[in-house]
Formats: C-alpha cells, structure tokens, sequence
C-alpha cells in the first residue's frame, strides 16, 4: 500500500502566534528514521497556513503519523524534552481513498491546537482514485465579522479562492474553474487576518453513489456564538463527475 502525506494546515494555535509543528512516523510498527518533519525543514506556522508535504510512504500494515508542536530549541530532536503532544494518525489499508483528518483536541476550548492533514492511501503508484469536480457558485454574507471582511475558502488544506471584500446581506460569485476533488473533500471557510486568520468553520463532502449531482446543494459557516459580528456565511455549490465536465477538472 502506498501513503501520500499531501499537505497540513495550522487552524489554531495554543495561544502562540506562530507554533512549530513537527512529526514522528513509524512504518509497520518501526521507526522511519527519515520520518522525521518540523521546524528544522523551516516550517513554523500561523493559524491559517498551510504546508505542501507530498511524502510518499510504502507500507504493508500500517503508519502511524504522530504529530506534536515544538518547544525545544533543539526542535524536538531530543525525546525526553518536555514538547506538545498534539495527537497521532493512524492509517491501515483499508483505509484507500482521500482523507482530511482532524488531529488535535476540540475547537470548543479557546487555546486549544488544532491541525489537519490531508493524504491519499492507495494501492500503489498505479491506483488511481475517482475524480469529480466541485463548483464553488455562489458566496452569500449573512453577517460579517468585521465592516468588510476578507474571505478564504480552502479545499483539502489548499486556498483555492479569496474574496475582495464582502459586507452583511451581500453576495458575490466564484469566478473558479472546477475544483478536483476525490471521494471525500474538506471545505473551510477563512477570514484573512493579518496576524492571525479566523477559522469561520467547515464541513466534510462525502461522495457516494447516492449522492445528487444535477442540484446546486447549500452549507452554512457560522462561528455560533449569538452576537452581532459571528461571521455567518452561505455557500452554495455543486458536484459533477469528472466525465460530466466540459474539459474537466
């Protein structure tokens, strides 16, 4: 089986403007001693950004992922130094498709970390998996955060649109080619910032065979906590298969 370790996205600091979050992988229940990713590579990290990984990993069990932010100046070369466990991946073969996992503990406390990582598990460098396209239409501002805010969308950890500037009761229309996505996609939605982005909410797009794909489907981000400003947004949007696509996707 093949791992492809595609990217990872900082959505929360613990209270730090920037962290270093770095990893440990153990392929078939052994240590990689190359699995080693971090702060070393030049990789700190604000709310918001994201880092392409694309690490390829052969393996015939399992891996576990595990992933911990940096407190050593050593940059978490040394085991016994007290770092931030922030949570592990685990992946076994029947686990093929694509996959945004959640690593971290819940967005319901307010210093909490929070990161995903999105990866591809296949057979082996051959297997490829379904494609479709997904149509960003349609973004509607219920309520904004700020006077004018400054939206992001981001598809499995990658920004794939930014607005101008959209105010309270205004709409504005996604000028995007066809987003290529697999069985399952990460939708989030953003607001810039420039110290530090506001992570407005997502929701996982899961495709299956029940799925429709002539109607223009809805999903509503709302940070939920019942004041004016909460940053409530609508996007509208659709799936096609790939086929289905003048010129794909």
């Amino acid at each position: 089986m093949l791992l492809t370790l595609k990217s990872i996205t900082c959505r929360r600091t613990g209270g730090e403007s920037v962290e270093e979050p770095f990893m440990r992988i153990s392929i078939d229940g052994a240590r990689d001693p190359t699995g080693f990713w971090g702060y070393t590579e030049g990789h700190p990290m604000r709310a918001g950004e994201s880092v392409v990984l694309n690490r390829r990993i052969e393996f015939n069990t399992a891996v576990r992922v595990e992933l911990w932010e940096c407190d050593d100046p050593r940059y978490g070369t040394a085991l016994d130094y007290p770092n931030q466990h922030i949570d592990d991946l685990n992946v076994t073969p029947v686990s093929r498709g694509r996959h945004t996992e959640v690593l971290g503990p819940s967005l319901g406390s307010p210093r909490s970390r929070y990161y995903t990582i999105t990866y591809d598990v296949t057979e082996d460098e051959e297997d490829t998996l379904d494609e479709y396209c997904l149509i960003l239409r349609t973004l509607r501002c219920d309520d904004a955060q700020e006077t004018e805010d400054e939206v992001y969308i981001k598809v499995d950890d990658q920004t794939v649109w930014q607005s101008e500037g959209i105010r309270t009761d205004r709409s504005t229309s996604i000028t995007l080619r066809p987003v290529p996505i697999k069985n399952s996609a990460m939708i989030e939605l953003w607001e810039k910032d420039p110290s530090r982005s506001d992570f407005l909410g997502q929701f996982r797009l899961e495709i299956t065979d029940g799925s429709d794909f002539a109607e223009i489907q809805q999903q509503r981000f709302s940070r939920d906590d019942g004041i004016v400003g909460d940053a409530t947004y609508t996007l509208f949007y659709s799936v096609r298969p790939r086929d289905w696509v003048a010129g794909g996707c």
